[in-house]
């Protein structure tokens, strides 16, 4: 740099940008230059091989400088795309396992038809609303047993309910439930 500046004349610098058109630069300004007090700048300046390499090492950073830029560029889309991947890969398995209903699990047990499911449906809805069963059971659970028997989903009230009628011990969230210890025959995990 000190190589450059030793070859500039020192003048106000924006005399340099009106050199050419001195007109413009009295008109814009409060004072006036006249042409034959403008200093001559050498347009060529000698060359010398301290310049090609300051050149060289600007050219060459900016090169490092892209090439990492590139690379960053590209780091962050395999990224996208291995998270994009991981998460087409989550929605597949989710779509893969299907959540077993109360009267899918009935009709596993049961041994029954899957072309039955609406008329076992029907019937258990008749079942649930005897006056004997709501003493049983309870209003408030006879209803839950219902909401989820028709929403096909599962609840506390529906796995009490699945335990009397299969006579099994029921574990669903990690807790077994048992209608009667006593006639208690098989376990049966809920996986939700």
């Amino acid at each position: 740099m000190d190589f450059i500046y030793s070859h500039l004349p020192e003048t106000n610098k924006t005399l340099w940008i009106y050199k050419e058109k001195i007109d413009n630069f009295n008109k814009y300004t409060q004072f006036e230059v006249l042409s034959s007090e403008i200093p001559m700048v050498s347009s060529e300046l000698p060359i010398t091989p301290e310049i090609f390499k300051v050149k060289e090492l600007k050219e060459l950073k900016e090169l490092k400088e892209v090439k990492e830029v590139k690379e960053l560029k590209e780091l962050k889309e395999l990224k996208e795309l291995k998270e994009v991947k991981e998460v087409k890969e989550v929605k597949e398995d989710k779509k893969k396992i299907r959540k077993e209903t109360p009267i899918d699990l009935i009709i596993k047990y049961t041994l029954t038809n899957k072309i039955m499911k609406n008329e076992i449906k029907e019937k258990l809805v008749e079942f649930i609303t005897i006056p004997e069963f709501s003493k049983a059971f309870g209003i408030k659970k006879s209803s839950e047993i219902i909401s989820a028997l028709t929403r096909d989903s599962w609840n506390q009230s529906i796995v009490l309910f699945i335990s009397f009628l299969l006579n099994a011990t029921i574990i669903y969230k990690d807790k077994p439930y048992i209608f009667n210890k006593e006639k208690n025959t098989q376990e049966i995990i809920i996986h939700s």
